[in-house]
């Protein structure tokens, strides 16, 4: 689903660390968007617009959250309450939600947060939902008020492994998968579900609204633009070998 892009200067609620080098971020505006859409930051000193997708969406105000990789996202996570940031938003297109499905609902590092937006619309159509995410550390897990089926790379008192070795060693109930994370999960995933579903896939971005032809991928139906006719895709219509 589309929904018309536009720039905004919008006002900073607040800014702060919810985990090590990992932020969450409130904007004081009412946003129409879907799950899986995302925004585009103009951060200072940085020539590029910083993409990053949407976790939550209230009546009137909006939330992301980021991890620190780099220096525009290092700048950003300078910005505090009542600063102004020009915003390019909505951008891309979003999950579609199903209805009346057991869904799996599958993601990675960061690439958990826009799908908790998701987890509450397919909530609201009579979806049952599984939640399954894997992290490299648990001190990552900021999503406890979700009830995720947490994996983890270092040991502690949750599955030891990744989301795709929990897949396997445990039988879940579900005919419908929606994802985001790193291509290899993606990668994976694809290769193990047999449902349809969906995934959302992350590449670096220039302009974000497909005037660049900077960030594509390849599908079954040729090479397409990430940031306008995805980032959200259907499982089978990509092809992740090439990642």
């Amino acid at each position: 689903m589309l929904i018309q892009s536009k720039v905004e200067k919008i006002k900073v609620i607040s800014n702060k660390e919810v985990a090590k080098d990992i932020y969450q971020m409130s904007f004081a505006a009412s946003l129409h968007a879907v799950p899986g859409q995302f925004i585009n930051i103009k951060v200072k000193d940085c020539y590029l617009r910083r993409p990053i997708s949407i976790a939550n969406i209230e009546e009137d105000h909006f939330e992301i959250i980021y991890k620190v990789v780099g220096e525009g996202t290092k700048i950003l996570s300078n910005y505090q309450s009542n600063d102004i940031l020009d915003i390019l938003l909505p951008l891309g297109n979003g999950y579609t939600l199903v209805e009346n499905k057991k869904v799996l609902v599958c993601g990675g590092g960061i690439g958990i947060p826009p799908l908790l937006e998701l987890i509450k619309q397919l909530k609201k159509y009579n979806n049952e939902v599984i939640f399954l995410i894997g992290l490299n550390d648990i001190n990552e897990n900021i999503y406890q008020d979700y009830h995720p089926i947490i994996c983890t790379m270092n040991k502690s008192e949750y599955f030891n492994g990744n989301v795709i070795d929990y897949l396997k060693a445990n039988h879940l109930d579900y005919n419908y998968v929606y994802a985001c994370g790193p291509m290899p999960m993606l990668n994976a995933l694809q290769k193990y579900v047999t449902c349809e579903g969906q995934i959302s896939i992350e590449e670096r971005m220039g302009c974000g609204f497909g005037a660049c032809v900077g960030c594509t991928c390849k599908t079954k139906h040729g090479y397409k633009r990430i940031c306008l006719d995805g980032p959200v895709f259907e499982i089978k219509e990509l092809d992740l070998d090439e990642y």
